[in-house]
């Protein structure tokens, strides 16, 4: 199976996890935006804002498959009226 590389960064902060192995590309960029939101979700049960944080992951020949900001997986729905 290829390998891939996540690098979670914010400003100059950088955390980047060991290559992971998943079965192709398109399970890269869905496993992208999986770890990207179960990010953020933890992030805001601790009072953590990390919607300035992004997400890239890179095939293990140096291809960028995505770039995701995290601001761009959720939607807003307006005022609580």
């Amino acid at each position: 199976m290829p390998a891939y590389c996540f690098a979670f960064r914010e400003g100059f902060a950088e955390e980047i996890l060991d290559e992971v192995e998943l079965a192709d590309d398109e399970a890269a960029r869905k496993e992208a935006a999986r770890a990207a939101r179960e990010f953020m979700s933890e992030g805001v049960l601790k009072g953590i804002d990390r919607s300035g944080w992004t997400l890239s992951v890179s095939a293990s020949d140096g291809r960028v498959l995505v770039e995701l900001r995290f601001a761009d997986l959720v939607s807003r729905r307006g005022d609580l009226q």
